[in-house]
């Protein structure tokens, strides 16, 4: 059994990597328009086969089926939104944690080369959960456990030294200024 699923894994391997795209191959596509007027999700430029058209990639929300992203060598048409991953173990779309969104992030200010004003990294507690205050911008804000921002509580950057929202977690009322 494990033969067999290792020769197929190796001739699947071999048939995407026969896929190329030829010289000149996008002078003949005709490609429809895609817009974020008609997508219903995230438009990637160039997102087609050989990159030649942009396309359309439909946003899986958490606890949904994410097996249709596993389509090797093709280009994707769906994803896990924003914030979230395909578990491979479940295969189904759950959220990022703290540290790995932290991570990401990191990244991608690092790749900027300078700094971008008003920019924060997530707050994460040593085991990478979320911090329950969270502060982006001007504006500090209480967290749940998943990260999601608690409506109606928060403060401007300046006022929220003090700011404490680890309450929340336990479901005690706490009291902040509102926006």
């Amino acid at each position: 059994m494990k033969v067999s699923a290792i020769f197929l894994l190796s001739v699947i391997s071999c048939a995407c990597a026969a896929i190329l795209c030829p010289p000149n191959y996008c002078d003949s596509m005709l490609c429809e328009e895609v817009t974020s007027e008609n997508c219903e999700g995230r438009v990637q430029e160039g997102g087609s086969v050989c990159g030649c058209c942009d396309s359309c990639i439909a946003q899986i929300p958490l606890g949904v089926s994410c097996h249709q992203t596993m389509l090797l060598g093709l280009p994707a048409t769906s994803e896990c939104e924003q914030g979230s991953k395909c578990d491979f173990m479940s295969m189904t779309c759950i959220a990022k944690t703290c540290a790995e969104l932290k991570e990401e992030q990191g990244n991608m200010l690092a790749a900027l080369d300078k700094p971008l004003l008003g920019a924060h990294l997530p707050e994460c507690e040593a085991d990478g959960s979320w911090s329950a205050r969270q502060c982006t911008g001007s504006k500090c804000y209480c967290v749940d456990e998943a990260g999601k921002t608690i409506e109606g509580f928060g403060a401007k950057i300046w006022e929220a030294k003090d700011m404490t929202c680890g309450t929340f977690f336990s479901r005690e009322i706490l009291t902040l200024p509102r926006f």
